[in-house]
């Protein structure tokens, strides 16, 4: 039989003075589709049409760099290694650094032209690196989405044409970029260079210079897509990842993103909870009496403002453990809420063993009874 000990933190948890969030308060956006996520748990603050598939432009490249990084991690590709431009790849249309057939550059520097002003070529180049040819990169590309997205089949990817995609399943890449880290060596920065300086590079994202805590991703814009935005800032450990699709003109864009930036840092923030003192659990069929826990760190976990006095701790143990019990065996869980909401949950382990009620270990006691008199 369980036993539920239910433990309230919020004398445990600094509260904060900001408002709880409400549908009247949520940002006026002009663009046509948009989407405001905070990254650690994925949890979508903000929609509007974010599951409309759209153009896109070059906010497709966030795959590339993605599937990039994750090559690198894995070790299927080096930052150092030179890779050579086929004549396909030289001839990518849209937005280029001028890379001629033949000519290598190292993938850092591909990463750099693909994350920092959107290079076609250089993006063409990664891609066939990655999957042999374009063609596959764009198969590559669209089942990686698929394993991301909610979204089924919302991402259609065209290295060397018009990309579209939902706002939805480009925060969701977006977001895994996050995660990986990678990006911001790249995306940080408004000026960079390839080339040993000879080619600079110059982001579009002007939220770098003017937002407090901006940290990337990508700007894009076309024609068939408008005005396009992937914004990432972070402020106190907490990072929101923000798309933009449709803007009519790009100061448009920058405004949608700053507006669901602020909204996300104005009624949300992390907070860490903490647990209470673990009791000692009771032991049956063995020498000792009860046995210590101990438990998994609990980890940031995405808040209202307003809302973190409903954050409780819920302790799920059996009445008594049964011997043998063994150090670092699972003892139970706690599960971690906000209101009636699940937000996160932690397991709780034997930092103490205790071994079977045995004839030699009850003769061993008389013995060290009898010797101690």
């Amino acid at each position: 039989m369980k036993r539920f000990l239910s433990i309230l933190l919020a004398a445990m948890i600094p509260l904060h003075a900001a408002a709880t969030a409400s549908a009247a308060e949520f940002p006026e956006i002009s663009a046509p589709s948009a989407v405001l996520l905070e990254v650690s748990s994925g949890k979508i603050l903000f929609e509007k049409n974010a599951r409309e598939v759209r153009p896109c432009g070059a906010l497709s490249s966030l795959m590339t760099l993605l599937l990039s990084f994750e090559a690198i991690d894995r070790g299927a590709l080096e930052l150092s290694q030179q890779l050579p431009a086929s004549a396909a790849a030289a001839a990518a249309g849209g937005v280029g650094v001028w890379i001629r057939e033949g000519e290598a550059l190292s993938c850092d520097e591909l990463i750099r032209a693909v994350a920092v002003v959107s290079a076609g070529d250089a993006e063409a180049v990664l891609a066939e690196k990655l999957a042999g040819s374009i063609e596959v990169f764009s198969e590559l590309a669209k089942q990686r989405a698929r394993e991301l997205s909610d979204v089924p089949d919302s991402f259609v990817p065209d290295v060397s044409g018009e990309s579209k995609a939902s706002a939805r399943a480009l925060a969701q890449i977006g977001r895994e970029l996050c995660l990986n880290g990678r990006i911001f060596d790249y995306s940080r920065s408004r000026i960079d260079s390839i080339r040993g300086g000879e080619t600079q590079l110059v982001s579009a994202n002007s939220l770098l210079k003017t937002y407090s805590g901006a940290n990337g991703l990508k700007t894009a814009s076309t024609q068939a897509a408008g005005a396009c935005i992937a914004a990432s800032a972070e402020r106190e450990g907490m990072t929101l990842l923000c798309v933009v699709l449709g803007a009519g003109n790009s100061q448009e864009r920058f405004s949608d993103a700053e507006a669901l930036l602020d909204f996300g840092f104005e009624h949300y923030s992390l907070v860490t909870p903490v647990l209470p003192a673990l009791p000692k659990l009771p032991v049956s069929g063995a020498m000792e009496r009860e046995v210590s826990l101990t438990a998994e760190k609990p980890q940031p976990v995405l808040c209202e403002k307003g809302k973190e006095k409903e954050l409780s701790v819920s302790l799920i143990l059996p009445e008594a453990a049964a011997a043998p019990v063994l150090r670092g065996e699972k003892a139970g869980t706690a599960e971690i809420r906000i209101g009636a909401e699940p937000v996160q949950t932690l397991e709780l382990f034997y930092e103490t063993g205790a071994d079977a009620i045995s004839f030699s270990r009850v003769l061993r006691l008389l013995f060290d009874i009898f010797i101690t008199f």
